[in-house]
């Protein structure tokens, strides 16, 4: 289902204030300590060639042009930690407890957004630490199949912090070892 210019501009309202005050701490994490979690409705429901595994969807690169593949790649070339093509919030979840990371890009439909921050809080409480960073980045068309989102705003905020490239991102977030 589409989601009308105003239900977008609504949600991405909503999200943006969520989202806002972990973008500048985000910004500081270096990608090395940073996971990537994408929705597998993402993927095309026509031609894919991801397995569904154990712990998730294994995007195999077999389409360029594939919105799961285009972000994965960007966030690996960045340095992140690790990506994960979640076919549900419980899976993301354990991902994001096996990996501990200090910064979170997630992608998915409002719902699965909602209850995917409310869960990585109520872990959080359970565990001694700071609690990770969370960047969320809604679809701008949801339905559970054949999904979208706005690729370049998704680039823009896995890159966070590296405005110059990964390589200037890696040499300032590594001057300051309490950001490695």
């Amino acid at each position: 289902m589409r989601l009308s210019p105003a239900a977008i501009f609504k949600d991405r309202a909503r999200f943006k204030r969520k989202s806002a005050t972990n973008e500048e701490r985000f910004s500081r994490i270096h990608p090395s300590q940073r996971v990537l979690l994408l929705s597998h409705c993402l993927r095309s429901s026509k031609g894919c060639k991801a397995k569904i595994e154990p712990w998730g969807v294994d995007c195999v690169g077999c389409n360029p042009s594939c919105q799961v593949n285009r972000l994965k790649k960007t966030a690996l070339d960045s340095g992140y930690k690790a990506v994960c093509v979640a076919p549900g919030g419980s899976l993301a979840l354990k991902f994001v407890k096996e990996n501990n990371p200090l910064g979170i890009v997630a992608v998915a439909c409002r719902k699965e957004l909602e209850e995917g921050m409310e869960n990585v809080q109520k872990l959080i409480k359970k565990k001694s630490g700071p609690a990770p960073a969370i960047v969320i980045i809604p679809l701008t068309k949801d339905g559970c199949v054949d999904t979208e989102v706005n690729i370049e705003a998704a680039v823009s905020k896995i890159s966070l912090g590296c405005e110059s490239g990964i390589n200037d991102c890696n040499e300032r977030l590594c001057k300051n070892p309490a950001l490695k």
